[in-house]
């Protein structure tokens, strides 16, 4: 029992590791990594095949859940920290200006 809690952790560590730092085409080497590694500890520890194909299953699974988990947060600390474009002063005025002033006509009226 312990050597799955062990699988999925190492599992989820990866997809951790991968996620801030690489964007989604990196879990394809990442899960194959995963599943070798799953699949070649559940054969040295006689684990069944539809035992160890269940348990290589999981991994892979932990593994992007927690990259998606972890891309999620990441993002969403991305986006908070920028400011908004449509920023109010102190005042309640907008920092766009209402000059209504072209310097160039569109060129739809130019003739």
């Amino acid at each position: 029992m312990s050597l799955v809690a062990v699988l999925l952790l190492a599992s989820a560590c990866v997809g951790l590791m991968v996620g801030p730092r690489y964007n989604v085409y990196m879990l394809i080497p990442a899960s194959l990594f995963v599943a070798l590694v799953s699949a070649t500890v559940t054969r040295l520890h006689d684990i069944g095949f539809w035992e160890s194909s269940a348990l290589t299953f999981a991994c892979i699974t932990a593994t992007q859940v927690a990259y998606l988990v972890v891309t999620l947060l990441h993002l969403d600390v991305l986006l908070t920290s920028d400011p908004s474009d449509d920023h109010v002063r102190n005042d309640r005025q907008t920092d766009v200006s209402d000059e209504k002033d072209q310097r160039h006509p569109p060129s739809y009226l130019a003739e």
